[in-house]
């Protein structure tokens, strides 16, 4: 059985307006925060009430706290690409050690990129995965993609490149700030001239 609530199931949650704005918003937050992501989405276009709720940053923290405790069947994403690269897509996999399902499939979200982009996974968190295409020297994309919401925002280009600082390493990280409550890229680097700077 599918998680996933049809427009027309989640506006039939809404048979009369008046009934609705009688409910107390806790109970409908603590209902909502229950529902998978796909059908939080489509419920922000039941009512201007439930848009302004399910988009209040509290909210979200709500949901994302209640998904992860009901997340007892680990998933496992992978990027398959042609050789030729012209056709991408990202995929979760049930992993329960017995069988490896699909579970979901995401098309890819640049229909624009150039032929040249290649894009690798560096990290994923509560639902978010963050690409980089850093593989030549001169290429230096990072996007963070929600495919739930089929969004994403392309992040400011480092500082410092190859041609700026000369040949380097580099090693990208995605994670969770918890003090700043905010998403971080992390970009290391080191020098492969010794007589340069060591690392930023």
């Amino acid at each position: 059985m599918s998680d996933y609530l049809p427009p027309k199931v989640c506006k039939s949650l809404l048979p009369k307006e008046a009934m609705w704005d009688s409910l107390p918003l806790e109970i409908l937050t603590h209902v909502l925060i229950r529902l998978p992501v796909k059908s939080i989405v489509t419920c922000t276009s039941v009512c201007k009430t439930w848009k302004s709720l399910i988009q209040n940053p509290t909210f979200i923290s709500m949901h994302l706290h209640q998904s992860s405790n009901n997340n007892n069947h680990p998933l496992l994403l992978f990027r398959q690409t042609t050789d030729q690269h012209e056709k991408e897509h990202y995929a979760l996999h049930w992993d329960d050690n017995e069988n490896f399902y699909e579970h979901t499939r995401f098309g890819f979200p640049f229909h624009d990129r150039s032929p040249c982009e290649i894009y690798r996974v560096v990290g994923t968190c509560n639902g978010l995965i963050c690409l980089a295409d850093d593989f030549y020297i001169d290429y230096y994309k990072f996007i963070l993609w929600n495919p739930c919401v089929r969004k994403f925002v392309e992040l400011p280009q480092p500082n410092i490149t190859f041609h700026t600082h000369g040949g380097h390493d580099a090693s990208v990280g995605f994670g969770f700030d918890s003090k700043t409550n905010d998403y971080k890229v992390v970009r290391f680097l080191t020098s492969l001239d010794k007589d340069d700077w060591d690392s930023t």
